[in-house]
Formats: C-alpha cells, structure tokens, sequence
C-alpha cells in the first residue's frame, strides 16, 4: 500500500510539474508583452508579421547574425518588422545593438520579462509571429532561410 501511494504521489507531482510549464509551440497565438526599453523606435505590432531575435553580446553565433538580420529587415521591411532584443544592462550593449543592427528595431529587456513570456531556451533564438500572432517557426535562427520566411509569409 505505501509503495502505490508513493507511486501516485510520484506521479502526481510529475503531472504537476509538467502541466507547470507552457511551451510556446508553432500554430499557438500569443501577443508578446513588450515591456523592454527600446534604444530605437518601437515597432507598431500590428499588420505585419514580426520576428523576434534574441541576442547575448558574449554569444558569437548572434554576433555573426547582425549582417543577415538587417538584411531580412531590410528585404521584407513591407510585410515584417525585426525585433532584436537583449537581457543584458543598456549600458553593457546599446553602443552594439544601435551601431551594428541599422534596419530592426531594438530593445533591451533587463528584467527578462519577454524572455520569460516567450519561454527562450537559449541564445540565439527568434519567434516569426504572424499579423495576428499565431507562432509561425520558432528555434535557432541560424536555420531560418530566406526560403522559409517565403514560405511562411505569402
């Protein structure tokens, strides 16, 4: 009898924790909470589908990102806005982000707040939210082509 309560006990904690955590996944709506302070203009979020780029000044994989995300800025600048954003003190990067990224928008979110809510495994990491926020592709952006993002905004 002890051993099937300690079972259950055992499974009802691993449940919980379980049905803990939300995992933003692909075909999910969501509406990012934009709480960061933006070291550019503030995109308008709304009509246009929007890439969100999170970025660390010490991860060499999002520092190599910075010519192809103000190209993919640049290219689809009618139908997406770009959305590079850091959780690391403004004074740390705002000479980086506003020097190197000349096509997104950029902001920093110190508290991780946007970090939290779009649950960021990892650096680099972006989110293609459509117009009306449904998850369109999300994970590492070194795998988001060009192709892709064709695909995904017709």
């Amino acid at each position: 009898m002890k051993r099937l309560v300690l079972i259950v006990m055992c499974v009802m904690l691993g449940a919980g924790a379980l049905s803990a955590q939300r995992l933003v996944a692909v075909g999910r709506y969501v509406t990012p909470t934009m709480n960061v302070k933006w070291l550019s203009d503030s995109p308008t979020l709304g009509g246009k589908a929007l890439l969100l780029e999170f970025f660390h000044s010490a991860n060499s994989d999002c520092r190599s990102r910075v010519e192809e995300v103000n190209d993919l800025a640049y290219t689809y600048n009618n139908i997406l806005d770009v959305v590079v954003v850091a959780r690391e003190p403004v004074e740390q990067v705002a000479s980086i982000l506003l020097h190197d990224y000349q096509n997104a928008y950029v902001g920093i979110d110190e508290q991780g707040a946007l970090f939290g809510q779009m649950e960021v495994p990892h650096v680099p990491y972006a989110i293609l939210l459509s117009p009306r926020g449904e998850v369109l592709w999300l994970g590492n952006p070194t795998k988001l082509t060009t192709a892709t993002l064709d695909k995904l905004l017709k």
